[in-house]
């Protein structure tokens, strides 16, 4: 593995900690990509109650934006009511929020994507933790700029140097590998970084792959294997795909965590073993505990301390430097705000295949154009595909289907105004906007999704 080198999040203007709980939700602006491309933790705070974006040097402005398309005074921010408003200033480009064109004062949202000229701004509020400094493996770099992996970058410095069994929880895709490779990286120990994939090996294989085998254990078996657990000795085993474990092997691991030794498939000799175990799963390993597919005890062991991973659609500002570290060539703002407003169903994983697919065929800078455009609606599709993994709201028991009644005949989609508007009525209450469109609250869920909208963004504190 390549040597480690340092990367760091640093953070633009006042430093937060000094102006505000850095734990706590502040109203900020992320400039996430210009004329240059994907910029790098410009983050500025939302202290004035009125802030205007533009070319000029404004008393109000953040700072004067280097772009060509942007005018002088471009788009206003007020806060009004307790909200953040932006209106356009009747600039020669106009001003979009989340893709739609800003024509009368727009309230903002987390996470809304604000596009004047070739410039994208993200709005949080959300947490702005200190800049830290992480070591990882160059060939992993934990990239990102938003609140989420600064947060990220902290608990992985705090854990790290301790040896503790610890849980990375995400989609496919976000990158749990990469952050187990950080944890060894920042940890010090000596040993290698050892990592398998239990859901790819069958469960006999996958014993001996962790545990070893002595010469003739098994047919095939024609010399013996130390196996994983002691090949990591010293350093880090990352169990990916935890989840997929079969129940006599669960057993037989916590065995060996308990007891800090294995013995080998066929083999009578017990080997003491040091190593810090990382595992990760996309399942809810919870509800596989009460449906018992999983053992309590050995979740208990591999839980000290859980990470959960958040997804690419709800850490937009990191999208134009992903998308920039998997290209060497330029990228269209037109392109990075479709990105930016995409859902991910595949995450990080889904965006560096996109990336590749725009390569084909062109030399110059990538753009949104005809098969990105496809490629963009097909994953939307397979997200509409998904809608039985949407959860039930919580203010209503399920809907009660009789046979007479029959399945919900499939509703023309609402656009993403009406929706916003539906859901802001009702608060975030996924039942009341289901009752509003007459369609189920799983429907509700996939046009959400379509429209890279989030429940959590709509109830009240």
């Amino acid at each position: 593995m390549s040597e480690p080198v340092t990367r760091t999040a640093t953070v633009s203007g006042p430093d937060p900690s000094e102006t505000a709980d850095s734990l706590g939700p502040v109203p900020h602006l992320v400039f996430a990509f210009g004329e240059r491309g994907a910029r790098r933790a410009e983050r500025r705070p939302l202290f004035r109650p009125t802030v205007e974006l533009g070319r000029g040097g404004s008393p109000l402005g953040v700072a004067p934006l280097d772009d060509k398309r942007i005018s002088r005074r471009h788009a206003r921010l007020e806060r009004v009511a307790g909200r953040w408003q932006l209106t356009d200033l009747d600039s020669r480009n106009g001003t979009t929020v989340d893709g739609q064109r800003v024509e009368r004062p727009t309230t903002l949202r987390d996470r809304a994507v604000i596009r004047v000229g070739d410039t994208l701004v993200v709005f949080r509020e959300a947490p702005m933790p200190s800049p830290i400094e992480l070591v990882t493996a160059a060939d992993f770099p934990l990239v990102g700029i938003s609140a989420e992996m600064g947060l990220l970058r902290h608990d992985i410095a705090d854990v790290a140097p301790r040896p503790i069994a610890t849980l990375v929880l995400g989609e496919t895709g976000t990158g749990k590998e990469v952050v187990a490779r950080a944890l060894h990286s920042a940890s010090g120990r000596p040993g290698a970084f050892v990592a398998v994939n239990c859901a790819a090996l069958p469960p006999p294989l996958l014993e001996s792959t962790l545990f070893g085998h002595v010469r003739g254990a098994f047919t095939g078996a024609d010399r013996a294997r130390p196996g994983l657990l002691r090949e990591a000795e010293g350093g880090t085993l990352f169990l990916d795909e935890l989840g997929e474990m079969p129940a006599p092997l669960q057993a037989k691991l916590l065995r060996a965590l308990e007891t800090r030794e294995v013995r080998p498939v066929g083999g009578t000799g017990i080997h003491p073993i040091d190593v810090r175990l990382v595992s990760a799963t996309h399942r809810d390993l919870a509800e596989a505990v009460r449906a018992r597919r999983f053992r309590l005890d050995l979740y208990g062991r591999l839980a000290h301390w859980t990470m959960r991973l958040p997804p690419l659609r709800d850490r937009r500002e990191d999208v134009p430097q992903l998308a920039a570290a998997f290209t060497d060539r330029p990228l269209d703002a037109g392109l990075v705000e479709a990105l930016m407003l995409h859902p991910w169903p595949l995450n990080v994983r889904g965006l560096r295949a996109l990336i590749a697919r725009a390569e084909v065929g062109h030399d110059g800078p990538l753009k949104l154009d005809r098969r990105v455009r496809a490629a963009l609606e097909e994953d939307r599709r397979f997200v509409e595909a998904q809608a039985d993994e949407a959860p039930e709201s919580d203010e209503a028991p399920a809907e009660a289907l009789t046979e007479a009644q029959g399945p919900r005949p499939r509703r023309r989609r609402p656009g993403r105004q009406t929706l916003e508007a539906l859901m802001t009525e009702h608060q975030g209450h996924v039942a009341g906007v289901a009752r509003a469109l007459d369609a189920s609250r799983q429907q509700v869920y996939r046009w959400l999704r379509h429209h890279a909208l989030t429940v959590e963004a709509f109830r009240e504190d």
